[in-house]
This record gives structure tokens, C-alpha cells and sequence, in this order.
């Protein structure tokens, strides 16, 4: 099991098709950077810094929080949170198909269980795709800090967030433990999303169609939702966990409840003994 999740995951990261999608995600970060962060650094804190006379006072000058991806509205944010589902399937979504295609499957049944080989697939499919969904949230906070104040957020303003946001409270009481809970609520999202890649590569005949599988549901769950009038509660939406609410949260966990059963119940599926080899 160690040796075949090792091999997978080499596949998954040692690969010129990961670097290429950091490599994205690393553009569009220094873009944001660019067009927020080094303004925030050149021209706003040292504006605020000439207003302000009191040591008290340089507490509230906006800073890394205020600029970073994952909260700060901007057309930036707006893509990555778009483009992920799709970034997060180039590496390695499509390798089941491939592995089927090319009849990789049949070797690799000879020499390990199929529960194993399968098991193997789902794991790295969920972290290649919890990294390349936290990464460029992680670089644009690490960057932030490296020229930005980490301010005093003020719970008065709804800068960040409104008071009935979820986990408003840890936001402004522990900010940098709300950070680490928002990389994690990104890094399992998505990485539950690109799992989807698995179910795909049984139900399709196309690789570019596999890979787009998760954008596919992600993107769908959206439209849909806006169709039905109310609050859209969708992952196009609610991964971005400043904009959750509180009310939110039971739609948010049954909705993630059945992709986890909709995943586990094929991957069951596919490990049956009664199924045909692999």
C-alpha cells in the first residue's frame, strides 16, 4: 500500500505538468501582488502612516490581511476560485483513464490488490488536488507578509467580513488560526472535488473530458443553484469561506456529505471482489 501511494504520488508531482500549474497560479498571484499588495505598501500605509499621530492609532492601517487572495475581493480571486477544479485535474486527474487505455491497470493487478491500487488513486487525486487548491492561497499570504504589517483586524467594520459570517469570531479574536482553518476548508474542498477524476475515468471515453469532470460539477452546482432563486450555496462559493454564513453551514456539510458517499460508493464499487479484473 506505502510503496503504491509513494509511486502515485510521485507520478502526481514530479511532473512538468504540476510545474506548469504552479507556475500559473504563481502569475496570477504576483498579478495580484502587483495590482493590490505593492500599492498597499508604496502609496496606502505610508498615506495613513502621514494621518495618523498616535503609536495607538498605526494598529488599524490595513495591511496583509486586508490585500490577501483569499479575502480580498478582486478580479484575481474571482479567477483562481474559477480555474482551480480545472488547474487541480491537469496533473493527474486523467491517470486512472490512462492507466486504463493503456492497460497500466492489468500489470499493476498482477502484482498488488485492487483495493489497494484504487485506494492509492483516491488519496492522491485528493491531495494533488488540496495543494494545488491551497497553494496559491498560501503564497499570496507568505508574500503579504513579507512587506505587510499582519494589522489589527477591527470586529466595528465589516472590511473582511459581517458579523454573522462563520467563524467570524475566530477571525477577529485569532486571525492567523482562522487563516490556517481557511487553507485547510480550501485544501479539502477542492481536493474532494478533484476526486470526481476517478468516477470520470469509468464513465467517459475522453481524457480532456475527464479532467473537466470537476469543473464541470463545481461550475454546474452553481448555475443551478442561481436558478433556484434563493442563496446559492454552492463549493463555487462557499470554498471562499469569508462569504459563508453561519445558516449556511447544515446545506454546506450535506452537500459535501454526499460527494464523500457518491466517491467512497464507486470506489467500492470498482474494489468488489464480484467486478470484472480491475
Amino acid at each position: 500500500m506505502r510503496q503504491l501511494i509513494k509511486n502515485e504520488m510521485q507520478r502526481a508531482f514530479k511532473n512538468k505538468k504540476f510545474l506548469i500549474v504552479i507556475l500559473i497560479e504563481c502569475i496570477i498571484v504576483v498579478m495580484h501582488f502587483r495590482n493590490n499588495v505593492w500599492p498597499m505598501y508604496s502609496k496606502t500605509i505610508p498615506f495613513f502612516k502621514s494621518m495618523v499621530d498616535t503609536e495607538k492609532g498605526m494598529d488599524y492601517i490595513p495591511g496583509a490581511y486586508y490585500v490577501w487572495l483569499g479575502i480580498k475581493a478582486s478580479p484575481f480571486r474571482t479567477v483562481i476560485f474559477a480555474i482551480i477544479p480545472i488547474l487541480a485535474a491537469i496533473p493527474y486527474g486523467a491517470t486512472l483513464y490512462t492507466d486504463i487505455k493503456t492497460n497500466y491497470i492489468t500489470n499493476i493487478a498482477v502484482r498488488y490488490d485492487k483495493k489497494a491500487y484504487y485506494f492509492s488513486k483516491l488519496v492522491t487525486m485528493f491531495v494533488s488536488g488540496g495543494i494545488i487548491g491551497a497553494f496559491p492561497f498560501v503564497l499570496s499570504f507568505l508574500t503579504n507578509a513579507t512587506i505587510l504589517p499582519l494589522e489589527k483586524v477591527i470586529p466595528a467594520t465589516t472590511t473582511f467580513m459581517g458579523q454573522l459570517s462563520v467563524f467570524s469570531n475566530v477571525f477577529y479574536s485569532n486571525t492567523l488560526l482562522y487563516v490556517l482553518f481557511y487553507l485547510i476548508v480550501v485544501f479539502v474542498g477542492f481536493g474532494i472535488i478533484n476526486c470526481f477524476c476517478f468516477l470520470a475515468a469509468y464513465l467517459f471515453e475522453n481524457r480532456f473530458v475527464v479532467m473537466m469532470t470537476p469543473f464541470t460539477i463545481y461550475f454546474a452546482m452553481y448555475v443551478i443553484g442561481n436558478f433556484m432563486g434563493k442563496r446559492n450555496i454552492s463549493p463555487w462559493l462557499y470554498l471562499r469561506l469569508n462569504d459563508v454564513n453561519r445558516n449556511d453551514i447544515g446545506k454546506i456539510l450535506t452537500q459535501v456529505g454526499i460527494a464523500i458517499v457518491i466517491i467512497i460508493a464507486g470506489y467500492l464499487i470498482k474494489s468488489s471482489r464480484k467486478a470484472d479484473v480491475l
